[in-house]
């Protein structure tokens, strides 16, 4: 039941992306960052996926891109958005 479960939640991941396709493509990452929920949440905490550091992190983002990042944490993590405070104070000391 486990893999059901797995299966349930990449599938709620997906529709929530395509959703927000229009916020995702506005924000301009390596596709690589939406393509599971688990990806997402490196990218998010570490700004890698799998041990790779992308070209642009949560952090480095202009404004309008970040806070639309910010949406769309905020809209699907609910109370695990507080998972991701690192990426929103790293972005205060940039500044």
């Amino acid at each position: 039941m486990g893999y059901k479960k797995q299966s349930n939640n990449h599938k709620i991941w997906l529709n929530y992306c395509t959703k927000n396709i229009s916020n995702i493509e506005l924000i301009g990452l390596d596709e690589k960052v939406f393509i599971s929920e688990n990806n997402f949440r490196e990218f998010a905490t570490n700004g890698t996926i799998n041990n790779v550091r992308l070209s642009v992190i949560a952090s480095e983002l202009g404004d309008k891109d970040f806070w639309t990042l910010f949406d769309f944490i905020t809209n699907y993590f609910d109370m695990d958005a507080s998972l991701f405070d690192d990426v929103e104070n790293s972005r205060i000391c940039r500044k």
